[in-house]
This record gives C-alpha cells, structure tokens and sequence, in this order.
C-alpha cells in the first residue's frame, strides 16, 4: 500500500537520484590479461590515485564484496567479445576507503576480429548506493505500518531508524508527536536530537548510548527527559535494537520511542505520598503495627521506641 510517508520517499528517491546521477566518471581500457593501459585524468578526482598509480591488474583494487566474483564474470565475457550489461563493483580508494563504481565496457576488435583490449567508463555510484540502501531499509519497515499504527497509538509510541554510519534518523509522524517538533524544520541528525534532551540527562544518555554502540549489544534501553516548544518536559522510554556488520560494527539502530511522562508522574505522586504517610506515621503518638498470617510482625513503629529507648527489632517477634 502507498502511503503519504512511503511517497515521500520515493519523490525524494527520485530527486536524489535526479541530482546524482551524472558525475564522477573516469574513463579506462586494459589489456586481455586484465592490466591497465589508460586511465583518464578524473580517476584522481573519483579514488584518489594518480594515473600512473592506476596502471596495474583490475584485481588490485578489488574490495572482497561478493558482488566482485560477478565482475570477473562480466570481464571473462567482455573479452570473449560480448558486450556486458553495465555491472556495480567495489574497489578501494587510495586512502583504502571503499567505493562503489558502476562499469560499462565495450570489446575492442583488431581487423581480424580478435579481441585486443577493453574500454570503458567507471561511474561512482557509492552515494546512490546508500541512499538506495536507506530506503529499502525503511519501506521495509512500512509493510506492516496500517497494522502496527493502532497499537503505537494506544501505547503513546512512535518507530524510529537510525543510520548509524551516515548520522541520518527517520521517525514516524507519532514519535515527532512525542517530542513535540515539526517535522519538516528537525534536521534529522544525532546533534539535532541531542539538543533536545534535559541537560541534566544528557551525559548519562549519551554515555549508555555510546557504551552499547561500542559492544556487542544486540538491544539497549534508554530513559531521559525532553525540552518541548512550550517548555514542558516529557519522559521518554527508547527500546532499540542494533544491526551489525560480520565484524561487529554499528550500522542501524531500529527501535521504539515511548511517552512514559503519565507513568513518571504517578511513581513521583507516590513517592511523594509515600514520604508523607512515612512522616505522619513517626510523628504519631499511636502504635502502628503489621503482621503476616503467621503472627510475626513485619512492620512495627512507635514513639514508644523513642521515649523508651527500645530497639524496634525487640518487638519484631511473635
């Protein structure tokens, strides 16, 4: 089901791709044997290597991504004299950042028809990678949206993801009702959240956020304050769960937001009579006692104990 979120972002989808769709390209050829011959100017522009630096085995700079056994599929059939569909590969950069190139190249033919060399165009697509990455992740999520969507609203909650490697948030319109902020001027960032939060909170939160980013915590929960608009404060209860790389790092935070202020009231409101109660009791001249069915007191105070110096575990017996 198309819903206005999942419309949101696919038009935004489109103008992403829209705006990143023609650049970075460097132009290349190699021989039969896979070794560089050429390599254009722009190819320090996209990884950061000089053009001499280049002109080694397109293997060298092949990241070990399963998608790169397709490539040496696709350079096989290219130098069998079959034009390839354009294909994606990983390479790393200079710096031995990754990059994902998107490749089309051509057979070239001597005047025998035999197969000399392979040209062709390297595109950077690493951006349109992530972006498309992100929002599979979040469609994804969306699929069971209409059934999820009553329940979050009779608990007061609201779903969040968080990329953690691109410092990008997506909350539903429920957890923007939490935090009470407009969701088109909140700069969907971790500083952004962070100003947010009730400073006297914050050190904590962030501390235990930190500390189950850096583990191997599957889930984490957190529990702060928020600043709201109109200077309310509201509690917030987050339950998350992490997703991990086959090396154990952070890549995406999934979890729930929870408005918990009614909750946290109450348990104040209790302690609060708590206390009172427990300062009416010791003022009080009256014995005030409780015993369980077995007929030993639990519980036992007077000011007898204090006007006669007895010990309160003296009558705590049967």
């Amino acid at each position: 089901m198309k819903t206005p979120q999942n419309q949101l972002l696919i038009d935004d989808s489109a103008d992403f791709l829209s705006k990143h769709s023609a650049i970075d390209y460097f132009s290349f050829s190699h021989d039969t044997e896979g070794i560089f011959t050429f390599i254009s100017p722009e190819i320090t522009l996209v990884l950061g290597y000089s053009q001499n630096e280049f002109l080694n085995h397109y293997s060298t700079y092949l990241t070990d991504s399963p998608e790169n056994r397709k490539a040496t599929e696709y350079t096989n059939q290219s130098l069998s004299g079959n034009k390839q569909a354009a294909y994606p590969i990983e390479v790393y950069k200079k710096d031995r950042s990754t990059c994902w190139l998107e490749i089309n190249e051509n057979p070239i033919f001597d005047e025998a028809g035999i197969v000399i060399a392979v040209e062709g165009i390297a595109h950077d697509i690493s951006e349109i990678i992530k972006y498309k990455s992100a929002l599979k992740h979040v469609l994804k999520k969306t699929k069971y949206q209409d059934k999820l969507q009553a329940a979050l609203n009779a608990a007061d909650a609201g779903t969040f993801s968080y990329d953690v490697i691109n410092d990008h948030t997506w909350w539903d319109n429920n957890s923007y009702d939490i935090f009470a902020i407009n969701p088109k001027t909140f700069q969907n960032n971790y500083a952004s959240w962070r100003k947010l939060v009730v400073s006297e909170d914050l050190a904590a939160t962030e501390n235990k956020f930190s500390n189950a980013l850096n583990s191997n915590l599957e889930r984490f929960e957190l529990e702060y304050r928020i600043h709201t608009n109109n200077n309310e404060i509201r509690w917030v209860n987050v339950k998350a769960q992490i997703t991990r790389n086959n090396k154990g790092k952070a890549l995406w935070i999934d979890g729930l937001h929870l408005n918990i202020t009614k909750t946290k009231e109450l348990e104040i409101k209790l302690l609060e009579s708590e206390s009172r109660f427990r300062s009416l009791v010791e003022k009080s001249p009256a014995w005030i006692w409780e015993i369980d069915t077995e007929g030993y007191y639990m519980y036992s105070f007077t000011t007898l104990y204090l006007n006669l110096k007895i010990k309160r575990t003296a009558l705590i017996t049967y």
